[in-house]
């Protein structure tokens, strides 16, 4: 199994950075934000001594974003995320590296709260309005489940 921590070299990172198109939209918007930046407030929501070692907040956070700047269920999500070279790269997911589970993206929103993620993604979205690469209103919507009572 690779360990980049352990100084093993991924010999498929050149490969992915050769597939995606140098001009790919999201290249841009990894050119535009510093994610580590806009992503250090959420480091509070996640504890380092505690449980097995999860997904690097930066790059949860950008599946988050992602998700939401292509309007994409969970499910369908996770399944981007294991086949678009794009996503890869923009999520920071090696070629053959494993990739989120459906079910992590709604803990990830519930551990770190809507109103963060909602915070953090305006102020994603306005820096790409400042920059011209988005124009139009961006908005992040999170629906729990919805009882209703018919009679």
């Amino acid at each position: 199994m690779l360990n980049l921590d352990k100084g093993q070299q991924d010999i498929y990172s050149d490969l992915l950075e050769e597939l995606v198109e140098k001009d790919h939209l999201l290249r841009k918007v990894l050119e535009l934000i510093d994610f580590t930046i806009l992503c250090k407030d959420l480091h509070d929501c996640y504890c380092e001594n505690n449980g097995a070692p999860g997904l690097e907040i930066e790059r949860a956070f950008k599946a988050a974003f992602l998700q939401q700047f292509e309007d994409i269920s969970d499910r369908k999500m996770a399944k981007h995320l294991k086949e678009n070279l794009s996503a890869k790269l923009f999520c920071g997911f090696g070629l053959k590296e494993s990739t989120p589970e459906a079910s992590f993206f709604s803990k990830f929103r519930d551990r770190v709260g809507v109103e963060k993620i909602v915070n953090l993604f305006n102020k994603a979205v306005q820096q790409l309005k400042d920059q011209g690469v988005v124009k139009s209103s961006f908005h992040f919507l999170y629906s729990t489940a919805v009882i209703s009572k018919i009679s």
